[in-house]
């Protein structure tokens, strides 16, 4: 086994894995120990419903984790505050600094190889859905509520719409994803960018500033 993988081992918190574990999984699934979670990751608010639903496997999940060199695991924690409903359709991993909130009847989906880099922020107060194969950089924000009410024309608009990643999506750094964005599979979207449309009527763009597709027939790899 590699240094790197050793060390990474070492930072797992027993005591928290085990009590995520066996809170959501039960005794059959949580001795399996399907979710790895480290010792910078704070268990805010254990409520709700999580599901796995592929074969459970020995540490498929690893919530806190940091392999990025950009990362000081020592300073950055991540923090879940679970309220409503996740679901998972194999593997997934999020790194140091990544916090997650969902809320009450709200529901998170991701889909098989999920990666979340450090200090992204994933906030559900209704539906949010990842594909296959999504790739989250670092600082990235995902919210699909605005959280206060706007009235617009006399008419108030609807705090919340659900967000939607198709399959094999790479979000750059820093970019900003707001309620009612569907971005297709198979595309990128560059730094810094910022979106709140729905581009579901093609596929393999490369998406930029906000709200522009910056170019066509994309193709990308891990």
């Amino acid at each position: 086994m590699k240094k790197k993988n050793i060390i990474q081992l070492l930072n797992i918190s027993i005591w928290k894995t085990l009590r995520f574990n066996l809170h959501y999984f039960g005794l059959n699934g949580g001795v399996r120990l399907p979710v790895f979670v480290y010792r910078n990751f704070k268990l805010d608010i254990l409520k709700g419903n999580i599901q796995i639903k592929s074969p459970l496997k020995t540490g498929m999940i690893h919530i806190g984790y940091s392999r990025a060199g950009i990362v000081d695991t020592k300073y950055q924690r991540g923090i879940l505050q679970m309220k409503g409903r996740m679901i998972f359709y194999g593997k997934a991993s999020f790194s140091a600094g990544v916090k997650i909130g969902v809320t009450e009847n709200a529901t998170v989906i991701f889909g098989d190889n999920f990666s979340c880099n450090a200090n992204t922020d994933i906030i559900c107060n209704k539906e949010i859905i990842f594909g296959n194969d999504v790739i989250l950089s670092w600082e990235d924000l995902i919210m699909d509520c605005d959280w206060h009410t706007i009235i617009s024309d006399g008419l108030e608009c609807d705090i919340s719409s659900p967000i939607i990643l198709g399959d094999h999506v790479w979000v750059g750094c820093k970019t900003v994803i707001l309620k009612g964005a569907n971005i297709p599979e198979n595309s990128v979207i560059a730094a810094h960018s910022t979106i709140t449309k729905n581009f579901s009527n093609t596929t393999n763009i490369l998406l930029g500033g906000t709200n522009k597709v910056l170019r066509k027939n994309v193709y990308w790899h891990r």
